[in-house]
């Protein structure tokens, strides 16, 4: 066998190595993406139960789950106070011109008359 016919046999070798390398890792990717996808679908039933857990029982929940229960309520009447307070902060708005504050539906400013 001469010099090249090494070099041939050697680089088809290592040809077929990455070739099967690269079938192992598709193979390696493809597991752990389904296997992925497999833990999202328990997560999100898991949430589901949750959710429809705390609509059902918010009001008279398990000991068990009181405290996360309450916890929820907690956070979600924080939500509904910084929504009505953002709301109420829309009502204003302040003028460019002097830093005056004044409705939001205003097209002028009622201190120094800018259009805003």
């Amino acid at each position: 066998m001469g010099f090249f016919d090494t070099v041939v046999d050697t680089v088809t070798n290592a040809g077929r190595e990455v070739g099967d390398k690269a079938k192992e890792i598709a193979e390696t990717t493809k597991i752990k993406n389904e296997i992925a996808a497999e833990k999202r679908k328990i997560k999100e039933e898991y949430e589901k139960i949750g959710r429809l857990y705390v609509k059902e029982f918010k009001d008279r929940p398990n000991p068990l789950f009181a405290e996360s229960v309450n916890k929820i309520a907690a956070s979600e009447k924080l939500i509904a106070d910084k929504e009505a307070e953002l709301d109420d902060a829309k009502v204003f708005k302040v003028c460019p011109n002097c830093g005056a504050g004044m409705s939001a539906d205003s097209k002028y400013c009622s201190k120094c008359g800018q259009e805003v």
